[in-house]
């Protein structure tokens, strides 16, 4: 007798299935990002404190809808900028 060699594939049994990938890690990540910081008043006054400190002049502080603010100085020599008129003024 002789024996016959196939080159099928191992059949798996029938007990074994797939296990579904599980996202949840994903999902925990993309909801925590979605998440903006937001804006920390005794932050800016701290920041504002730091600045005054060093002997700066701030000129303006603007906040950005992430939450995050920027400081801007007045530069030696150059009186703080006057503020714009308001298109908002002449309606109301």
């Amino acid at each position: 007798m002789t024996e016959e060699k196939t080159n099928s594939a191992p059949q798996a049994s029938s007990a074994a299935k797939p296990q579904k990938a599980s996202f949840t890690w994903a999902k925990k990540l993309i909801s925590e990002a979605k998440k903006p910081k937001g804006f920390s008043v005794t932050a800016a006054k701290r920041a504002m404190q730091l600045v005054t400190g060093q002997g700066k002049e701030p000129a303006a502080f603007k906040v950005a809808p992430d939450g995050s603010f920027a400081i801007e100085l007045v530069q030696v020599g150059k009186p703080a900028a006057a503020p714009t008129e308001n298109p908002w003024d002449k309606v109301l």
